[in-house]
């Protein structure tokens, strides 16, 4: 860091987890002021809301509040339906919304994780040679990770 911020430049920095990073806070200071001096763009991602930084030099903290923040959320339930409605469209594959809702309601909150269900779920509806329903799904889910109750995979009359 102390090498990045003597050379100066405008070529964009990135430094992740920098809460849990362990970087020479002297090193990061001067970095941040080079970067605000010079318009340098510098985006440091973190887990924790600056005030909660392990670092001890004030005057990092407050060179690191001047920044722009934003906060990146789970994506919610009406963005992911949109994302199934779109990949399974995409497929030019028919899924009734129930199907979409009860993937949903049970995986992983990512948009990686909803192109990966997707994929999935198409995959096992054509070798088992049916249109995706909850049983497909359930299954789907199953080999993704999530834990099922017995009723899911049991008891569904939609195949």
């Amino acid at each position: 860091m102390d090498e990045l911020s003597a050379q100066g430049g405008e070529q964009p920095l990135l430094i992740e987890d920098i809460e849990r990073s362990g970087y020479a806070e002297s090193a990061l200071f001067h970095l941040i002021n080079q970067a605000m001096r010079d318009s340098r763009p510098l985006l440091m991602t973190a887990r924790e809301p600056i005030a909660n930084w392990p670092f001890a030099t004030d005057d990092l903290k407050s060179r690191a509040r001047l920044a722009q923040r934003f906060t990146l959320v789970l994506s919610d339930d009406i963005q992911l339906s949109q994302m199934f409605v779109k990949l399974f469209g995409d497929r030019q594959v028919k899924v009734d919304p129930s199907v979409v809702s009860y993937l949903v309601a049970r995986m992983e909150r990512s948009p990686q994780e909803a192109v990966a269900l997707a994929d999935l779920a198409d995959r096992l509806a054509l070798s088992a040679g049916t249109a995706i329903t909850r049983r497909i799904a359930a299954r789907a889910l199953a080999a993704r990770g999530v834990a099922q109750l017995e009723m899911d995979l049991e008891g569904d009359d939609d195949e």
